[in-house]
């Protein structure tokens, strides 16, 4: 891909967040950290209340940047770069793990543009409290999105791609929908909160530096078992290069 296609591709997430975040900059907000996490994506409402609506903005840009890169490494993985590579799971590997780079950069752009409108809306100067829980909001972004990118990616080796784009976003509704029904049991288990794609969210507004190192070190673990497991899997077929 050249660089201004890659380019565009990214700043689709700042036109994500202004299409789906643009409410404070007419209905103004109090406070520039709660503004955003309202409008990214409230856990505790979420799990408290049940209501299934509060992910779907969130997961309408998981499933954009999935569209975007959902079968980037299938495209890539041609018979001429079969035959070249010496290592190919490293190789597939490596791919699978420059999903979450793209994805650092597609909610960056993302968070970056909503955490604006916040600011603006609020007519307040942030502060590093709200700096913090953007950053860590953006580790969480990232992290699902690409979890559900690299099954997404990982599927389409064995399935049609529009098969393994509508397969990614049922495993992010069913996700969604368990989070919901196994929230008491999340609640009491805040490293499966935090290492859960759709709950990660919960790492920004947590105190205890060491419950959010622990997540981090959890999430980083659930992506490169996920993305080593399926490139073992994935160099082991050829019906990528059928039709």
């Amino acid at each position: 891909m050249n660089k201004r296609g890659q380019r565009w591709r990214f700043l689709l997430g700042g036109l994500c967040a202004i299409i789906l975040n643009a409410e404070p900059l007419y209905l103004g907000g109090i406070q520039v950290s709660n503004t955003y996490t309202s409008l990214t994506f409230s856990l505790d409402y979420f799990l408290s209340h049940k209501q299934f609506l509060v992910s779907i903005k969130l997961l309408f840009v998981a499933f954009v940047f999935c569209f975007l890169y959902g079968v980037q490494i299938r495209k890539k993985y041609t018979v001429y770069t079969f035959l070249r590579l010496r290592n190919k799971e490293r190789w597939m590997f490596g791919q699978f793990m420059q999903v979450w780079c793209d994805a650092l950069l597609f909610f960056g752009i993302y968070a970056a543009v909503t955490f604006g409108i916040c600011a603006v809306g609020c007519r307040e100067f942030p502060v590093v409290s709200d700096i913090w829980i953007v950053l860590m909001s953006l580790f969480a972004f990232s992290y699902m999105g690409s979890i559900f990118a690299i099954i997404v990616n990982g599927t389409s080796f064995f399935i049609k791609a529009k098969n393994a784009m509508v397969l990614g976003y049922v495993c992010m509704i069913l996700l969604a929908f368990l989070s919901m029904a196994g929230s008491d049991f999340l609640g009491r288990n805040p490293l499966l909160m935090y290492s859960n794609p759709i709950t990660s969210m919960s790492m920004a507004d947590c105190n205890d530096a060491r419950m959010v190192i622990a997540g981090i070190g959890a999430c980083v673990t659930v992506s490169l078992l996920l993305s080593w497991i399926l490139a073992c899997f994935c160099v082991r077929t050829e019906h990528v290069w059928e039709a």
